[in-house]
């Protein structure tokens, strides 16, 4: 759509700029009298002539306007040699797969990572989780760690996950306070 408008402003500005030139230049060169009678006209309707300057300004405008398009963002993939052939994963459908791993672990309650395509096939990983109170935070890390790789590798054929850094952006909660018989506490009503 963008197009079609912008070759239709095209075609209407320089398509009335050229008729304009061109019957300066057929005034002056055949007809001197035409083109005395144009600047007289000219000269008595200042008002005519900034109204013409000013929709010539508005049409160039929108003309560039329509003119300018943004690059559709590219889609990063991770493209790698499989057995078959090279394969294309869209970073988009990764960062979703490994977003889902943080259902396996009890103790994560959001996790989002981002993925940064390197060449080769390779990718760092980088993953903000937010964690449960009374969480063992470096052991969960690792475990983080960990299932990445082994995940992205095994269901996704990406073996070069150069780096997968945990970052702990939020501990949420306060850890139930255990009882000396190791049974955490439960308020009257609760049940």
């Amino acid at each position: 759509m963008r197009k079609l408008l912008n070759t239709l402003f095209g075609l209407v500005l320089f398509g009335s700029i050229g008729a304009a030139g061109g019957y300066v230049i057929y005034s002056i060169v055949w007809e001197k009298a035409r083109y005395a009678a144009a600047l007289d006209y000219l000269a008595g309707n200042q008002l005519c002539v900034l109204e013409t300057a000013i929709g010539y300004i508005i049409l160039t405008l929108l003309f560039l306007m329509t003119a300018i398009t943004r690059k559709p963002k590219r889609e990063d993939t991770l493209t790698f040699k499989g057995e078959g052939g090279t394969v294309s994963i869209n970073v988009k459908a990764v960062s979703d797969f490994i977003a889902k791993l943080g259902d396996e672990f009890a103790a994560v309650l959001g996790l989002k990572p981002d993925i940064r395509p390197r060449s080769g096939g390779g990718m760092d990983v980088d993953i903000d989780v937010k964690v449960r109170a009374g969480t063992q935070i470096p052991e969960l890390c690792r475990l983080l760690q960990e299932r990445v790789r082994e995940s992205v590798h095994e269901s996704l054929g990406i073996s070069n996950v150069r780096s997968v850094r945990v970052n702990v952006r939020d501990i949420v909660g306060i850890p139930e306070p255990k009882r000396p018989g190791g049974e955490a506490d439960i308020e009257e009503g609760a049940l």
